[in-house]
């Protein structure tokens, strides 16, 4: 079954929130996903190559739109490039810092900066990005980290 990775996505959060506060959440909801364990005992993960992570905070002002345009363009050239999509989600909750609450946050696994960068700086994302343009207010942050796998 295949998804429309931004069909859950969140509606518009209060506007003015500072970016050190969005910075924290996308850092940590990576570390989150990928495990960040201590251990190595039965049903821990277990650190096995290095991904590159790309961080998506997004926050919606007219999510029909958005769905419409953006989201039907990007996906197959997210998939083109090389990248997968491993968590998506609405409505994050802000624990700490004053930026975030009910953003949507988008995270994909790609093989390295390179690929990021080749999808992030071609003329076909640069003709997509114009589509979410007045629609939405996003934060994008690469990040290499341990990919980490279950036992």
């Amino acid at each position: 079954m295949q998804y429309d990775i931004y069909q859950f996505a969140s509606a518009g959060t209060p506007l003015g929130r500072a970016i050190m506060g969005r910075l924290f959440m996308t850092v940590f909801a990576v570390l989150c996903l990928t495990g960040c364990a201590t251990g190595t005992q039965q049903g821990e993960a277990q650190m096995s190559e290095t991904k590159t992570y790309m961080i998506i905070t997004a926050r919606l002002h007219d999510r029909e739109a958005f769905l419409a345009g953006y989201a039907k363009a990007n996906t197959p050239l997210v998939a083109k490039y090389g990248g997968r999509y491993v968590m998506m989600g609405p409505g994050a909750e802000l624990l700490e810092g004053d930026w975030g609450d009910g953003t949507s946050v988008v995270i994909s696994e790609w093989e390295n900066r390179d690929a990021v960068k080749a999808y992030w700086n071609s003329d076909e994302y640069a003709e997509v990005r114009k589509l979410r343009e007045g629609i939405a207010d996003v934060q994008v942050l690469v990040i290499d980290a341990p990919k980490f796998a279950m036992d």
